[in-house]
């Protein structure tokens, strides 16, 4: 729910209201028209809708969503919720928003998108990652301070990306922490696995 507020989650307005009039059945019970009168649906737009979607996913497109959900539990409802953000295949990853410029086959902004099967590079605020990496495809990843360079399939010869974020030693120890978990369930040694993170200089990227 942190993530669908935060916007670290694709929805269009449509899904957004749908979400808040979940939370809406279970925080208000069923729909009456005081919740409109009284401004309860402006306190839910402000608690669940990321604050992009505020100008589109109004009081009244709540309201709608609202009155399908009579006499739903709280039970039903925060199940639905729950199966509705885990239908995305990306449910669970650590969703970081990254600008880059080192290529022009990618957009400038966009969502690095980190779990336990690898790293997957998307559009903002989409849901189907544009290149996703298995962890044994990352031969090298180096963070510095405002950036983090990820070298993927060749040393020499592979793609690489550099992403500008204040995020990179975080991501880089994501990364690791993942890398190390796989390689202690299958056995697998150091060297086979991810170089890094290795700290640099600003300068070296």
């Amino acid at each position: 729910m942190d993530d669908v507020v935060n916007d670290r989650f694709p929805l269009a307005p449509e899904e957004a209201a749908f979400l808040a009039a979940l939370r809406a059945q279970a925080e208000l019970n069923d729909f009456s028209d005081a919740h409109i009168k009284e401004g309860l649906y402006t306190r839910i737009i402000d608690e669940y809708v990321p604050k992009h979607l505020h100008p589109t996913v109004t009081a009244d497109k709540i309201a709608a969503e609202h009155k399908k959900l009579k006499s739903r539990s709280v039970k039903e409802v925060n199940t639905a919720y729950l199966k509705y953000v885990q239908s995305w295949k990306l449910y669970g990853a650590t969703i970081f928003e990254v600008l880059q410029s080192y290529t022009t086959t990618l957009p400038k902004t966009l969502w690095l998108a980190v779990n336990e099967v690898g790293i997957h590079i998307l559009r903002r605020r989409e849901r189907e990652p544009l290149i996703s990496y298995p962890y044994h495809k990352i031969v090298n990843y180096s963070p510095s301070l405002r950036n983090l360079m990820i070298v993927t399939e060749s040393l020499t010869r592979g793609p690489k990306y550099v992403f500008n974020t204040s995020q990179a030693s975080q991501i880089a120890h994501l990364i690791k922490d993942y890398t190390q978990l796989i390689m202690a369930r299958q056995g697998i040694k150091g060297e086979s696995m991810p170089q890094g993170p290795t700290l640099s200089s600003p300068d070296d990227q």
